[in-house]
Formats: C-alpha cells, structure tokens, sequence
C-alpha cells in the first residue's frame, strides 16, 4: 500500500463497521477503499492530487465512515457550522447520502462520494467538487469519478423541471432517469487501486 502521509491530527479514528454494512447493503465497498481508509479514515493526504486531462484535482479530505450512532475516541471536535455536532460525524458519507441537502439530491442515485476537494467547506450545500464512486454501470466494481458540484446543481435543476414520470423508472424508484450526467461526472480511474497509483504530492 502506498503512504499517503495523511496528516495524523486529521485522522477520524476507527472506521465504523456497523456503517460500513449499512452502506455495503446497497453500495458494494471496494476491498481497496476500505483498507486504505483503515490507516487514513478521514485524514487529509500531502500525497493527494491527481491529474485529469492535465487539469490537477486534490483529494483534500477523505470522507469518513462514521454516523450519529458511531463512537468516536478522542476529544469533541465541533463542526464550525454545526457546534454541536462532532466534525467527524459531519463529514461522512452517510451524512451525505442521508441528508435532505443540495448535495445529496444532485448526486442522485448509483454515485457515493468518498473524498472533498475542499477542507472546512459546508459539504451539504452542493458547492463543493467531490470524489464518488461510480457504481451506475458496474454496481459491484465502480469506477472512480469528480462530481463538478455547480455543474451537477444545474443538471438538478433541468431533471427536477421534468415531469415526474420522466425522472424515474417503473421497475426502481431509486433510480433517477434523463440525468444529463456527463456534463458534471469526469472520469479519473478504472478502480479505486488504479486511482491510488495516479495521487501525486500536493503543491506547496
């Protein structure tokens, strides 16, 4: 495995296996992801930009697999937008997926976002470029994908004008049809390994 040097005060702690088998139920968690995130859950990485079509994206924050329910070791860490709320707990990817937010309503459904390209960002308000597995193709080996957060509020707003019989399918309500998705999914990698092997030091 290769040492992302996550930075160790950014570190989530233990990654929560209830959490884990809650979201494997519908999305399959990839062997690689999980173990990587074994040693950088939640952390922010210095070895953490990737290049696509020569464009630098940075993985500035991984995601954490921690909920409401999850317990966290160490001292308190509010949220600055949410005093109350642990920032650990903030920052999931259940809080994501689970939310009534911009975010979760314009990632739609076959995609599960694991890292941020921002820190200290309201994650919630679909402003912020995220990393997502891309399950909507190949549902138990997703691929890895940039969500372009204002593009994917625009791609909303257009499938939300529709009537509603053109949004979903008969045979799965869950998923979402006549989504213009390639104007903001970017392609990164075949897998979460190949993605691993593409991550170059950060610039200072």
């Amino acid at each position: 495995m290769r040492d992302l040097a996550c930075s160790p005060n950014t570190l989530a702690g233990p990654i929560d296996t209830r959490v884990v088998n809650a979201l494997s139920k519908r999305y399959p968690l990839d062997t690689d992801f999980l173990a990587y995130m074994a040693i950088c859950h939640g952390g922010q990485p210095t070895i953490g930009t990737v290049k696509v079509n020569g464009c630098p994206y940075r993985v500035a924050e991984f995601l954490t697999l921690l909920d409401s329910e999850s317990k966290l070791i160490g001292d308190f860490r509010p949220h600055f937008d949410q005093i109350q709320t642990d920032e650990r707990v903030v920052k999931s990817i259940s809080s994501l997926m689970n939310c009534e937010c911009n975010t979760s309503r314009s990632l739609f459904s076959g995609l599960l976002p694991f890292a941020a390209t921002q820190t200290d960002m309201c994650l919630d308000r679909g402003y912020v470029d995220l990393f997502c597995f891309d399950y909507r193709v190949q549902p138990t080996s997703p691929t890895v994908v940039i969500w372009d957060a204002n593009k994917a509020m625009d791609a909303y707003f257009e499938w939300d004008s529709l009537p509603f019989e053109q949004q979903f399918s008969d045979d799965d309500e869950d998923q979402c049809l006549n989504v213009n998705w390639d104007s903001f999914l970017i392609p990164v990698a075949s897998s979460f390994q190949e993605f691993i092997g593409m991550l170059e030091p950060n610039s200072k």
